[in-house]
């Protein structure tokens, strides 16, 4: 019975697959009983890309059993593998150079000498916002087109750039404004601001104040007087303090226009703006350049801040430029009234100083030295006087 059932299973497909197993574990024995023979000889040759090279016992081995070096192989004519010797002659490449069509926008403006291909990168990235918000991209693209006289291709950038979505903001317009003037473009600075309503794009004072100040660069002073005239009723812009000081630094420049400088700064009050450091020093130093000391001296008498009249006085003095001794010494008593002490002795550590050095407030050397015993006595009198009533107030 055991030999019918034996003989069954034998022809059976499992009886099939359990030989194919069996002649496949005769077989593996027989190469690991191969390769166990040839290890344990004198001399035993092992491939130098076996497992056994790799394993972590090969580090304690002799130095002729570990893994052959490259050299050591080819002294021997034992050559590696051809797939193992090209990945030992390899070596890394650099890497590839962006083509200039693919390099960021930004770098290929910088680069670019052309006119035209420069106008062609600004016209095809219109939409592009790092460039459209770049500044310095435009300022520089800017100046090497009108350097080349290329006004053509400013006016094209930058009229394009009118119409964006960015054209309805006043400080992209200002931008514009600024670039015209940077391309000595300034009837297209005027112009544009003119138009800015076309594009929805409200005005202050903030445009206006910048195009005065390319038309003053141009020297196109009439121009600047109609814009200024015609700003609050045609434009419906309020001009402010810089606006005025701009008016009052050109009349001064002119020369010939001081009294409307002076009219200037009148106006200035009346629409209820206070003139400031700015006002002050840019009027006299154009009145003491033109030899009207007495109205340089009487704008002293007009301020009504002490703090501003003590840094205008040291400013100026410092300058060497000296206010007449009433005026000085209605500053001085100004200072002392609201115990500004310590800026009344700079005042006369100035003077003391502008005498030393050889300079003259007056010219005359006689009255100068009367005047200043009166100024002495009087800063002695006026602060003992001061240190009085501040003592029997304290009590």
């Amino acid at each position: 019975m055991h030999h019918v059932y034996w003989n069954y299973y034998r022809c059976s497909p499992f009886g099939a697959i359990r030989n194919i197993c069996a002649a496949f574990d005769a077989v593996a024995l027989t190469v690991i009983a191969a390769g166990l023979s040839r290890g344990t000889g004198p001399h035993p040759r092992r491939h130098p890309f076996s497992a056994h090279a790799h394993s972590p016992h090969s580090a304690r081995l002799p130095h002729h059993r570990r893994l052959p070096r490259r050299d050591l192989c080819l002294q021997g004519q034992q050559q590696p593998p051809a797939a193992v010797s090209f990945f030992l002659r390899r070596r890394p490449r650099p890497a590839k150079k962006p083509a200039p069509a693919e390099q960021p926008v930004l770098v290929r403006i910088k680069h670019e000498r052309d006119p035209e291909r420069l106008y062609e990168l600004f016209k095809s990235n219109a939409h592009n916002r790092l460039l459209v918000e770049n500044r310095f991209a435009f300022e520089d693209a800017v100046g090497r087109l009108a350097g080349a006289r290329r006004f053509d291709l400013v006016e094209g950038i930058l009229e394009q750039h009118k119409a964006l979505p960015q054209g309805r903001r006043e400080g992209f317009v200002v931008r514009i404004i600024g670039l015209y003037g940077k391309a000595r473009m300034p009837d297209h600075a005027l112009k544009t601001f003119q138009e800015m309503e076309m594009y929805a794009c409200p005005r202050t004072a903030k445009s206006l104040n910048a195009t005065m100040k390319v038309l003053v660069h141009a020297q196109l002073f009439d121009k600047v007087m109609l814009l200024i005239q015609e700003g609050p009723e045609k434009y419906g812009v309020k001009l402010d303090d810089i606006s005025y000081n701009t008016v009052v630094k050109m009349l001064c420049d002119m020369g010939e226009e001081l009294r409307s400088a002076y009219r200037a700064m009148q106006d200035m009050e009346k629409e209820g703006l206070r003139p400031d450091v700015i006002t002050y020093t840019t009027l006299m130093a154009a009145f003491y350049k033109y030899g009207q000391r007495e109205v340089g001296d009487g704008l002293w008498n007009l301020m009504r801040d002490y703090d501003l009249a003590f840094r205008l006085c040291k400013d100026s003095m410092e300058k060497n430029w000296f206010p007449s001794v009433d005026t000085i010494k209605q500053l001085l008593k100004g200072l002392m009234g609201i115990s500004k002490d310590r800026n009344a002795k700079e005042i006369m550590k100035l003077l003391l100083d502008c005498r030393c050095h050889g300079y003259s407030l007056n010219g005359d050397e006689r009255k100068e030295n009367e005047e200043m015993e009166e100024l002495e006595r009087w800063k002695a009198l006026y602060q003992r006087e001061h240190y009085q009533q501040t003592t029997v107030n304290g009590h």
